[in-house]
C-alpha cells in the first residue's frame, strides 16, 4: 500500500498519463523500427528513467538509462548471470529469458 494507506489504483485512461520507472520492450519480428526507434523516443521525451530492451532474434538484453541527450547503453548481457538497474538487488540469468538453461 502507498503512503496514506490507500489502495493503488491501475491507470483507466488512455493513453496512461503517469510515467513508469522502468519499461522493457520485447523487440518483435516487423516492428523493429518502432519498437527500437520510435518507442524509445516517446519513452525518452517522457523522461522514462529505464529502458530495457529484449531482442529474441539476437538473444540480447540492452540495459539502458536516460541521460539529457539520449539513452545510454549501461550494460548488455547474452547468457550471463547479471544485476541490471534498477533491479540490482536481483541476480538472474539472462538466458532464461530466451528459454535457456539457467546452467547454460
Amino acid at each position: 500500500m502507498p503512503p496514506g494507506g490507500g489502495a493503488i489504483a491501475c491507470p483507466s485512461e488512455w493513453p496512461v498519463r503517469i510515467r513508469p520507472d522502468w519499461v522493457c520492450e520485447i523487440v518483435s519480428p516487423r516492428h523493429e523500427k518502432q519498437d527500437l526507434v520510435d518507442k524509445p523516443r516517446v519513452l525518452h521525451a517522457a523522461e522514462v528513467p529505464h529502458y530495457w530492451v529484449v531482442d529474441p532474434e539476437e538473444r540480447i538484453l540492452l540495459v539502458h538509462r536516460w541521460s539529457r541527450d539520449g539513452y545510454i547503453v549501461v550494460q548488455r548481457a547474452t547468457g550471463e548471470r547479471i544485476r541490471a538497474e534498477p533491479f540490482e538487488a536481483i541476480e538472474f540469468h539472462v538466458g532464461l529469458l530466451f528459454g535457456q538453461d539457467s546452467e547454460d
